[in-house]
């Protein structure tokens, strides 16, 4: 018998595709930009968008998932808000910059392989990560975000990719707030968050 169509299958699938539509855009505008002036700034932001992508679309099912307005405010601007970075004609990158956004981008990929199915969009239990980056601060990626995207903002920089980036940390603090609503009603999540203080960075946050 055929597996049964829905609501929030319908939904799940449309929120699918227009993850991929957008990033489709995104890789065309910025393939065309590193043709044109090959820019390691350009290159590695579509590699990472590219790796958590597929990710995403190979996701583990949630135990359980948050579907109130604010968390999906805060998701549709913390996850396609660097799909809407646009690469900056005749800039230059900042070695320094450079330098930030690669190490960043190595730590957000060390924190996907932690991670591993366990990714999604909205606030959701799908088991608690202890292992690899989740042992440092309970949100490394959100982590990595902010800085990797700050390096390439440094050697993009314009007053739209400014405003995406605020915009996106933004939006990344309401989704830590609202997922640890979630989180923290699993008892083994607030085991995980008393051994773990910082919630993005270590003495700060």
């Amino acid at each position: 018998m055929g597996a049964r169509i829905t609501r929030s299958g319908l939904l799940t699938a449309g929120m699918d595709v227009g993850v991929g539509a957008v990033y489709v855009a995104f890789a065309l505008v910025h393939a065309r930009a590193f043709l044109d002036s090959p820019r390691v700034s350009v290159f590695a932001i579509v590699a990472f968008e590219t790796v958590f992508a597929a990710m995403f679309l190979v996701r583990r099912s949630a135990v359980a998932v948050s579907r109130d307005a604010l968390s999906w405010a805060a998701m549709l601007a913390g996850t396609f808000g660097p799909l809407l970075f646009r690469p900056v004609p005749g800039a230059h990158d900042v070695p320094l910059a450079q330098a930030v956004q690669l190490s960043a981008m190595a730590f957000a990929f060390y924190g996907l392989a932690s991670l591993n199915r366990s990714i999604g969009l909205l606030p959701a239990n799908r088991g608690v990560q202890r292992s690899g980056a989740y042992r440092f601060v309970r949100h490394p990626l959100y982590a990595a975000y902010a800085i990797a995207n700050a390096g390439y903002l440094v050697s993009n920089g314009s007053i739209a990719n400014a405003a995406v980036w605020v915009a996106g940390v933004a939006a990344q603090l309401v989704r830590i707030r609202q997922e640890e609503i979630l989180l923290l009603r699993d008892p083994d999540y607030q085991a995980y968050a008393r051994s773990t203080r910082w919630r993005l960075l270590p003495f700060v946050y």
